[in-house]
């Protein structure tokens, strides 16, 4: 395994990257959240104000005063959608028995138990893909070391197989 593998397998194990999005998994939070509030800051605050029925009742001041708030919806927004984009992953993986590609989730279901994956071009072996996914997905978990040890693995197993050393 060469340098920038290892690298990229403790970027993977410390959950600091996502190679499915290919940006750090606090970036891309960071970035749904301010955009979600800046987006809810535009609409809101700039228009709503002018909407007929708003401007001379005193719900108005209320808005504009509490415009604050609007970054609040987008911090929530960015909890959220993490928590959605994981729900959807783990029932399409249920969904396929848990069989999709560690790289970019294409359902391998009706392809070999080994090959090269249609969508992404990576390698892939079932095992690896089976395990990987219900090591992060499974309903019940062992022990976090347990997990954390696994996963290591696993992600070492399918970073060769992409690089062509297993």
């Amino acid at each position: 395994m060469n340098d920038a593998s290892k690298k990229q397998l403790k970027l993977l194990i410390d959950k600091r990257w996502d190679p499915r999005r290919g940006v750090g998994k606090t970036l891309g939070t960071i970035r749904y959240g301010l955009s979600g509030a800046l987006i809810l800051i535009v609409i809101f605050g700039r228009f709503l104000v002018y909407l007929p029925g708003v401007r001379g009742t005193t719900i108005g001041p209320i808005i504009v005063s509490n415009l604050y708030l609007l970054p609040m919806l987008g911090l929530v927004a960015c909890w959220l959608i993490p928590l959605a984009v994981r729900r959807r992953t783990r029932n399409r993986a249920m969904k396929n028995d848990w069989f999709l590609c560690p790289w970019c989730r294409y359902a391998l279901t009706d392809l070999e138990e080994e090959g090269v994956c249609p969508e992404c071009g990576a390698p892939y072996r079932k095992e690896v893909c089976v395990k990987l996914y219900k090591c992060v997905y499974m309903p019940y978990m062992p022990s976090p070391q347990m997990i954390h040890e696994r996963e290591r693995k696993l992600w070492r197993e399918a970073i060769e197989l992409r690089d062509g050393n297993g």
